[in-house]
């Protein structure tokens, strides 16, 4: 490769790596401003929670209709777990909820293709990982102290690698 070719693919991938920082950064700072916007939407599902009680998600069907039930909870759970702690990691069904992933990215995020045969060490250590940091988790904030909206969200997650562990002969 000449030098002048050389110089110029550099400068464009310099280029490019620039860009992917920078809209990387912005994604990072609109899902923040969309998880703050979820936990106000939280905090005024709280304020109607407490004059409706009881008949909150009939009221938010009649009052506000393009807002699920789900949605709501999640946005309620959102606004409790910041009241609690200062850092709130998204989930996937936090995101799915909000909008800002769908349906098509979870079921395209973390699996082989169909056409590769996967790599079992690969996925074996992986949910060995997977394990070890559940075990330092619950060690650390037990399961029973999380929000609903949180075992829910793990129990969704889990839900298939313990499908497989039952064809795989585990016992439950």
């Amino acid at each position: 490769m000449n030098q002048e070719l050389s110089t110029s693919l550099a400068a464009e991938i310099a280029i490019k790596h620039q860009e992917a920082l920078f809209i990387a950064t912005e994604a990072r700072q609109n899902i923040d401003k969309a998880l703050n916007a979820a936990a106000d939407v939280g905090k005024l599902i709280d304020k109607a929670k407490d004059q409706y009680h009881g008949r909150l998600h009939e009221w938010l069907r009649e009052h506000v209709p393009g807002l699920k039930p789900e949605q709501a909870d999640v946005y309620h759970g959102i606004h409790r777990v910041r009241q609690k702690r200062e850092c709130l990691e998204a989930d996937t069904r936090q995101l799915k909820l909000i909008g800002i992933i769908g349906d098509e990215e979870v079921a395209d995020s973390g699996g082989s293709s169909s056409g590769q045969k996967a790599d079992g060490t690969r996925w074996i250590k992986w949910a060995g990982h997977i394990a070890q940091h559940f075990r330092g988790l619950d060690s650390t904030r037990p399961i029973e102290t999380w929000e609903s909206f949180e075992r829910k969200a793990l129990s969704d997650t889990l839900e298939p690698m313990v499908s497989l562990y039952k064809r795989a002969g585990g016992r439950v």
